[in-house]
């Protein structure tokens, strides 16, 4: 989910690097920290669903097959978060 954000933000900002932020505490749905840097700005991510609900959503997680995914890589070969 991490590479899809920074993949949107590169985009919508128009920027040459993005770096994304997130990390969890165990036991809590939503993340304890969500943000970006965007060519050395910080910004706090918007807009996402991050629950692990979310996440299962916004990448088809249910619809992969993943001995597929795992084969030669996960990047690159047009799965929903390479979009």
């Amino acid at each position: 989910m991490a590479r899809k954000i920074a993949i949107d933000l590169l985009r919508s900002h128009n920027a040459r690097e993005v770096f994304t932020k997130l990390a969890y505490a165990i036991g809590k749905p939503d993340p304890v920290m969500a943000v970006a840097l965007i060519d050395g700005k910080e910004e706090i991510i918007a807009g996402y669903d991050l629950t692990p609900r979310g996440i299962r959503k916004a990448l088809k997680l249910d619809t992969l097959r993943y001995a597929d995914t795992s084969l030669w890589g996960h990047f690159g070969r047009a799965f929903p978060w390479d979009k």
